[in-house]
């Protein structure tokens, strides 16, 4: 009688197991990739705010924030214009652009470089 109730103390244990198992699957596959998508529409909504602020300091109108995703890399093109004409992007977009999701995901850090890194992508902007 012993050796049953070992037995049936290990199914459950293995069963218990194969549970944890496949929840931590489903997490891994359908969780994760759901955060990194809600990830780039804050950092989204966070560069469209810091190209607007510089559109507005420099008598310029935001058209749109275009963003492509290349793997782990998602780079940022915001359009801007003065007068009807397309304005190209600068350094000074840029930097304002990156401070705004920087600030989002490494408030205090400043922006060093061409990009910045999210929980699980990178930001860059690309030429306006």
């Amino acid at each position: 009688m012993r050796q049953a109730e070992l037995n049936s103390r290990g199914q459950a244990a293995s069963d218990y197991l194969l549970v944890v198992a496949i929840i931590l699957a489903v997490i891994v596959a359908v969780v994760l990739p759901l955060l990194s998508q809600a990830e780039i529409s804050v950092a989204l909504a966070a560069a469209r705010s810091g190209a607007g602020s510089f559109a507005a300091k420099n008598s310029f109108t935001l058209a749109s924030m275009d963003y492509v995703v290349s793997g782990n890399v998602v780079t940022f093109t915001p359009a801007l214009y003065s007068a009807g004409a397309r304005v190209a992007g600068s350094r000074q977009l840029q930097f304002a652009v990156l401070s705004s999701v920087s600030a989002v995901f490494t408030p205090g850090v400043a922006v060093a470089g061409d990009c910045v890194q999210g929980l699980y992508n990178r930001y860059c902007v690309g030429g306006g």
